[in-house]
């Protein structure tokens, strides 16, 4: 009666076994499609010396998953949501100095230029005088703009750093509470795998944000830490990121690591990578060299124009600058020019009132002088050298995002032939077990039959 007793053991255990790796390979069929999900394996194993001698099977069910390569994914989602961030920045921003319109900056500086050379041939002509300043008035208009435009982008950009934070602290919640779900599980010795890679799933986009380290710990949690070195989850607990005003400009909040105590850590300068550090260097870097080249041509329009033009003869026989301000937010024709265009110094200080138009052609010349880049360049090639650095960076910036996008699809397309469901395979894998749990089966029937033998015999 044991031995047979032992025999309808094996063949449940065995029935249980092939009907639960029947179960599996039907989840991995169920989920080929599902993004993310990690195709799951079934082992079995004899269980101990007690168990071997009562013919007991154990089933183990695991992830097909390496570690190394999903670290490899992680930093390459890093990096290709960095320059995904600084590509879509500058695409703004070189849509703000497009000259392809006619109606760009350089456009409007050469008009500038022949305005007053149209008026140094006819100095005292009322149109050319009213031409001028309306050329004027278009060149500040935009100058101005273009600066506004640009603080508005930086604001932006902050606003979305702001977004972007907002995000992580909440990745950084979920990933805390699956943790602590995974463990309970593994405790209660249920099974974790669709947990693992949900976590896995919300890791990675953590990781298109802010670059992060994960470690695994024995438990089975999940450790998350900054690359400033602070945690960010740590078992069931998660820190959070803020911003701290003020930071180094108006519209550049600092980033703070904040202990869960109250107390701010810095972190700024540490973040290396994902979308916020494509952020920040839009917001802090290139945004703010724009912004200050764009200043310096208008402050060295100022000074050269207004050094000629207030040595120069009105035919008021005032002396007035031309310009006020001293960036690209201020500049602005005089008021006074404005409101009164004979106030428009068009003769040179030595030349007689009407007539002279000296310091008209003195200004139109300033178009061709060499008198930016410490007199190496003119204005119209300090600009045109300007755009082509912003063209040149988005182009960067393109190629990076296009080779990381590949470089990621490449290490997605490897991790599917590792961790991936194969429909050939698991229908295989479903022959094999159905023909396992059908010997099963009829190892049952036959320790049925030979018991009732037995029962018959007495």
């Amino acid at each position: 009666m044991t031995n047979i007793s032992n025999i309808l053991d094996i063949g449940r255990t065995a029935l249980l076994a092939q009907q639960k790796a029947i179960d599996i390979t039907g989840r991995n069929i169920a989920n080929a499609d599902t993004q993310g999900y990690t195709r799951q394996r079934v082992t079995f194993s004899n269980q101990g010396p007690t168990s071997l001698s009562q013919g007991i099977v154990g089933v183990d069910i695991g992830r097909v998953y390496d570690r190394y390569l999903e670290a490899q994914i992680t930093s390459a989602i890093q990096a290709t949501g960095r320059w995904n961030s600084q590509q879509s920045g500058l695409e703004r921003i070189e849509i703000l100095f497009d000259e392809s319109s006619g109606t760009g900056l350089s456009q409007r500086l050469n008009a500038f230029w022949n305005a007053w050379m149209d008026l140094s041939n006819l100095p005292s002509g009322p149109v050319e005088r009213n031409q001028l300043l309306a050329r004027s008035r278009e060149l500040t208009t935009l100058f101005n703009g273009l600066s506004a435009n640009l603080s508005q982008l930086q604001q932006q950009a902050n606003t979305t750093i702001k977004h972007t934070i907002d995000s992580i602290n909440a990745i950084a919640g979920q990933l805390a509470e699956l943790n602590g779900r995974i463990r309970q599980g593994d405790l209660a010795g249920s099974e974790t795998n669709a947990l693992k890679d949900a976590r896995l799933q919300l890791l990675k986009e953590l990781a298109e944000k802010v670059d992060v380290t994960a470690h695994e710990q024995e438990d089975g949690t999940l450790s998350v830490t900054l690359a400033s070195g602070n945690p960010l989850v740590e078992n069931t607990r998660f820190m959070e990121l803020d911003t701290a005003p003020p930071g180094i400009g108006p519209f550049q909040d600092a980033i703070v690591w904040v202990d869960g105590q109250g107390n701010e850590t810095v972190i700024t300068d540490q973040i290396g990578s994902g979308e916020l550090k494509g952020l920040l260097e839009v917001r802090d870097q290139i945004i703010p060299d724009i912004m200050g080249r764009l200043d310096s041509l208008a402050g060295g329009m100022i000074t050269e124009v207004n050094a000629v033009h207030t040595n120069g003869r009105a035919l008021d026989g005032t002396q007035n600058a031309f310009f006020t301000g001293s960036t690209a937010a201020d500049i602005t024709v005089n008021t006074a020019i404005l409101n009164d265009p004979d106030k428009i110094a068009a003769a040179g200080p030595s030349e007689s009132v009407p007539g002279g138009n000296g310091a008209a052609l003195a200004i139109s010349a300033l178009q061709s002088a060499a008198l930016m880049n410490g007199g190496t360049t003119n204005f119209g090639q300090y600009y045109t050298s300007l755009v082509s650095d912003i063209g040149g960076d988005l182009q960067t910036a393109n190629l990076n995002a296009s080779h990381q996008h590949d470089v990621s699809a490449g290490l997605v397309a490897y991790r599917e032939s590792i961790s991936g469901v194969s429909l050939d395979e698991e229908m295989v894998r479903l022959i094999q077990y159905q023909h396992a749990f059908e010997a099963a089966a009829q190892l049952i029937n036959v320790a049925d039959e030979m018991l009732e033998t037995v029962i018959q015999m007495i």
